[in-house]
């Protein structure tokens, strides 16, 4: 490495630390263009972020993905700029990758079944949901959610398994499903709309 990227590489970490976004922001794009540089095209997309110029950084962030592909961390960010950006197909091909590198995590299974359900793809998001409850078995929230997706996939027995699995962790969040899907009539044990 030269002298000049180590010099420019210490001189934007020094801009981003005292607040100078513009100066390490150009200092990290100088040593991107000589060379590939995971952690400078990260701190380049955050600060890119950080200023609305969600394209410079989705850019960034796909070098950094094409240079490092095993790196989970760098496909979880390229997917929560691409979702921020509506492009929800891309966010699902950055997250499927990045769950094939970290099937454990479960914010990633989540983060993938959001981008399906963004989609209106709620047969897809349901699998990824069933990951998270493997994951998190205590939490009501993704049974929750695939009660939803059952409800748009017009799976009544699938909803209906939901809302009674969701009733036996937390009773207002089985009302609030069952409300919103407009089953209001359905009898749950302990559960009432």
């Amino acid at each position: 490495m030269s002298h000049s990227i180590i010099r420019d590489f210490l001189e934007a970490w020094l801009a981003r630390a005292i607040g100078a976004d513009r100066r390490a922001a150009v200092l990290f794009g100088r040593i991107l263009n000589a060379r590939r540089c995971v952690a400078c095209a990260r701190h380049y997309a955050r600060i890119a972020a950080t200023h609305g110029q969600f394209e410079h950084a989705e850019e960034a962030l796909a070098r950094a993905a094409g240079w490092a592909p095993r790196h989970a961390a760098v496909w979880q960010e390229l997917a929560r700029i691409r979702a921020r950006m509506g492009w929800w197909p891309e966010a699902v091909s950055a997250l499927e990758k990045q769950v094939r590198l970290q099937p454990l995590n479960a914010d990633a299974w989540f983060e993938l079944a959001d981008a399906h359900i963004a989609l209106g793809q709620y047969a897809y998001a349901i699998p990824a949901l069933r990951k998270v409850h493997d994951l998190v078995p205590a939490s009501p929230r993704p049974l929750y959610l695939i009660g939803i997706c059952q409800h748009h996939c017009g799976n009544e027995r699938g909803l209906r398994d939901a809302v009674e699995q969701v009733a036996e962790r937390d009773l207002q969040r089985a009302t609030q499903l069952l409300t919103q899907t407009g089953r209001s009539d359905w009898r749950i044990p302990g559960v009432s709309c």
